[in-house]
């Protein structure tokens, strides 16, 4: 067989794998494009593409102006919104019919009394189809938002807990600011690689016996 023909043929199976394998495109959510008042808005399923448990959206300036200086405040890293768990303790971002790479984001530790606590200690984990892929702990203050940006596996499922910090009645929390992270349009599977490979070896053979002829 001529070597250019088994370059194409080469060359034919890198496309046909690169053409199957993961596209991605990055998204950053400053969570201002949501209106509140101050009192906190839910963030309903498919905001972003996504679905959101326990999250809600905070205007922190208008939340100050009728409260007072808070950590929800300090949180704010693009103004006027933050996104904060509804009910301290969990939440949970999902993008069930697909993947998705949790870049970075911006965290602060929370209360409506801001002096209540130092730091708030959280645990972080990534899932795929259930099964833990990765997991991070971070302690961070309340007065400083600290990044996160160290995953990088594509997920469906990022899960927040908060396992210590403050006090009652002004129990800890947090918010985030900035979230960064890209889709995954599809995940590669060895299946393609293997088509592709039968469908070089029949092509060689096909050439190779129309050659002897």
């Amino acid at each position: 067989m001529q070597p250019g023909r088994t370059f194409f043929c080469l060359a034919f199976c890198v496309a046909f794998s690169f053409s199957t394998s993961s596209n991605s495109c990055g998204n950053i959510i400053s969570f201002d494009d949501y209106t509140d008042n101050g009192s906190g808005t839910v963030i309903t399923n498919g905001y972003q593409g996504l679905v959101w448990s326990n999250f809600s959206v905070l205007n922190t300036t208008l939340y100050a102006n009728q409260n007072g200086t808070n950590g929800f405040l300090s949180a704010t890293v693009s103004p006027p919104n933050v996104a904060y768990d509804t009910v301290p303790g969990a939440a949970e971002i999902d993008d069930p019919g697909s993947n998705f790479i949790f870049s970075s984001v911006e965290m602060t530790g929370v209360s409506t009394n801001f002096p209540a606590f130092t730091f708030v200690g959280l645990v972080v984990q990534a899932f795929r189809n259930n099964d833990l892929i990765e997991q991070e702990y971070l302690a961070f203050g309340n007065s400083t938002p600290v990044t996160m940006g160290d995953f990088t596996a594509a997920v469906d499922r990022v899960d927040f807990y908060v396992v210590s910090g403050g006090s009652q009645p002004y129990p800890a929390t947090f918010a985030i600011d900035n979230l960064s992270y890209e889709f995954v349009a599809s995940v590669p599977e060895p299946s393609s690689l293997l088509l592709c490979g039968m469908g070089v070896l029949f092509l060689l053979r096909f050439l190779r016996q129309k050659r002897m002829q």
